[in-house]
């Protein structure tokens, strides 16, 4: 017996898929800093302290759990959103 619909599944995936997007973003910025002349250690461990945040998340993260599920698709989609935005105007 199938214990969630389609469209949980659906939305869980997205969110997974939001919080992957996410650590990406964040190892781009790290390899950015490393060959920065000026490279901010705080900014860095910054950086590192979130991608171990977004992968303690998403190994949490349970398609039952809705209300992240909708947190992050919200929240961390718009900062996707952003980022790509910037990028393209930057590239």
């Amino acid at each position: 017996m199938q214990k969630w619909s389609q469209d949980e599944a659906v939305a869980f995936e997205c969110a997974r898929e939001c919080i992957v997007d996410l650590m990406g973003i964040c190892s781009a910025e790290l390899a950015d800093l490393e060959g920065a002349a000026d490279v901010c250690a705080d900014h860095a461990e910054r950086i590192e302290r979130r991608l171990a945040d977004l992968a303690a998340e998403l190994r949490r993260l349970h398609v039952t759990d809705t209300a992240s599920i909708e947190r992050i698709r919200l929240d961390y989609g718009q900062e996707i959103r952003a980022y790509r935005a910037t990028a393209i105007t930057q590239g």
